[in-house]
Parts: C-alpha cells; sequence; structure tokens
C-alpha cells in the first residue's frame, strides 16, 4: 500500500446553488491552520473558507479566489 501525499480524508462533497463544497474533519484551531488554503479535487480547485468547532469541520468552496505566490 502506498501512501497519498498532502492527502485530506473528505467526509461530504456536495453542490449548492452552482458552489462545490468540501467537507473534511478538524479536530482544532492548530490542525485548520496547518491545512492547506487549497485543495484540488476531480479537477476543481477549492479554496478554504473555514472551520466550524462546533462539529469539529473544516470546509472548502470553489467560490474562495485563490492567489499563487510567485
Amino acid at each position: 500500500m502506498e501512501a497519498v501525499k498532502n492527502a485530506i480524508r473528505l467526509e461530504l462533497v456536495e453542490w449548492s446553488y452552482g458552489v462545490g463544497i468540501l467537507t473534511a474533519g478538524c479536530a482544532d484551531y492548530d490542525e485548520y491552520k496547518s491545512l492547506p488554503a487549497a485543495v484540488r479535487y476531480e479537477g476543481q480547485v477549492y479554496g478554504k473558507a473555514g472551520w466550524n468547532s462546533d462539529t469539529n469541520a473544516v470546509y472548502y468552496r470553489t467560490d474562495v479566489k485563490i492567489a499563487k505566490a510567485a
């Protein structure tokens, strides 16, 4: 078995009003800060949108604008 580098485990993948939303588990704020600012899922880029401390979830969305460093 080979590990997938920089992978995160998704809990939910959904589309709402044309916006893709990925939900992943996130134990605390330190883990949230360590997660990537953006991920690619099925060819689409999703930007980190926020963290819910009540449900321990981080959200990535297609409508979050992402810039790459030069």
